[in-house]
């Protein structure tokens, strides 16, 4: 599915530059990310580790936090919702996937990237960047106004050829018919027949 069938199936509507814009805040990715691989990978890049500790309650700690923290000081509620929902998803050990091909599901973490990304104590954008990597990478990340048209106008080519080939098939299938019955006995009416407009 490219881009332009995409907008499409969300609904999306404006110009190119505002749809371009509104399918990149998806931060949709190519495949689903394992949770098993992220949590690896949070920790190697020091973005979310858990602490060994002889209590039983769990401990964690890293620039995550440190982001979740700057959240709640700043009253970003909202913000602060969906990096807890995160959070406990990815760290519930009975989730196998973060579905980031879901919209719904990659719009927050997108979100996370393009508003605190690189900020001092929080993920850089490189450590964003390598947990959309997990995925396939962003999906939309790169796309600009040139190629979503050119996306476009060759989707409404495509639709067109399939409206001619339905309406061939269909022209066939009643030449076919008067082929059977009688009604179509030359060349001529075979290729009159075929016409579609």
């Amino acid at each position: 599915m490219n881009a332009y069938e995409k907008s499409l199936q969300l609904n999306l509507v404006g110009t190119p530059t505002e749809i371009v814009g509104q399918l990149k805040a998806t931060g949709i990715t190519q495949n689903p990310i394992r949770l098993s691989e992220l949590l690896y990978l949070m920790n190697f890049r020091g973005m979310l580790t858990k602490l060994v500790s002889n209590q039983n309650d769990e401990k964690w700690a890293g620039t995550v936090l440190a982001m979740k923290a700057a959240l709640v000081s700043l009253s970003l509620n909202d913000l602060v919702a969906n990096l807890d929902r995160w959070l406990s998803h990815i760290t519930n050990p009975r989730n196998v996937n973060f579905d980031t091909t879901d919209h719904v599901v990659a719009a927050p973490f997108w979100a996370m990237r393009v508003s605190f990304g690189g900020q001092e104590g929080m993920p850089s954008l490189a450590d964003f960047d390598a947990v959309a990597n997990l995925g396939g990478g962003w999906l939309y990340a790169d796309l600009d106004d040139a190629t979503f048209i050119d996306q476009k106008n060759k989707y409404l080519l495509q639709q067109i050829l399939i409206s001619k080939r339905e309406q061939f098939d269909s022209a066939y299938n009643v030449v076919l018919t008067g082929i059977n019955n009688g009604s179509v006995s030359t060349e001529e009416e075979i290729i009159s027949g075929l016409q579609v407009s």
